[in-house]
């Protein structure tokens, strides 16, 4: 309210800057949409001032229900400023539109990692940090469980009470068999 009084004791039009904003991005912010309005309705209903090239209707990220508002932008900036003139106030499917000039919409940050497989609702990525901190304990859990053929021989030779080199000397055949049955051993144990 401050700067639209200090922009209008300095002769400048109140809203003027606004309008610059809607002569450069041709964007409107609507409100008050009708919460059955679809993106095709709206898109109908601006077209009748000229050729538009998106209309977003904002959504519920949960349940995907419109919120109410939205925005419209038009291919030509003029068409954009006679539909705030015409359309502002104006009845649409039982509802006034309140219709102002939007900022140009910003430019979406580049994530390092792809968004989850089927959208990115919270229920979906709640889900998916669940999942992932069950498979790092899982993985945590094996790696515990892992157990070195050396540590496995050390313990088996001390339950068996014979000395490590006669399970694995150069005499004792298969010794890649007896590691291997040594360490699963240990780890039955565990």
């Amino acid at each position: 309210a401050a700067a639209d009084a200090a922009a209008a004791e300095e002769g400048e039009p109140e809203g003027s800057q606004n309008l610059e904003d809607l002569e450069s991005t041709g964007r409107l912010y609507i409100t008050n949409l009708p919460y059955g309005a679809s993106e095709d309705e709206v898109r109908a209903h601006f077209e009748t001032l000229g050729e538009v090239d998106s209309v977003v209707v904002c959504k519920d990220e949960d349940n995907l229900k419109s919120r109410g508002f939205g925005y419209v932008t038009y291919v030509f900036p003029e068409c954009a400023v006679r539909a705030l003139s015409e359309l502002d106030l104006k009845s649409f499917q039982g509802r006034l539109l309140r219709l102002c000039a939007a900022k140009q919409k910003p430019d979406k940050p580049e994530k390092a990692e792809p968004k989850a497989k089927g959208g990115t609702s919270s229920y979906k990525r709640r889900l998916e940090e669940r999942k992932k901190k069950v498979d790092a304990h899982l993985e945590h859990t094996w790696n515990l469980l892992y157990v070195s053929a050396s540590s496995a021989a050390d313990a088996a030779s001390a339950q068996l009470g014979v000395a490590k080199s006669q399970l694995f000397g150069k005499d004792a055949e298969n010794a890649a068999v007896t590691a291997t049955l040594t360490e699963t051993s240990i780890i039955q144990q565990t």
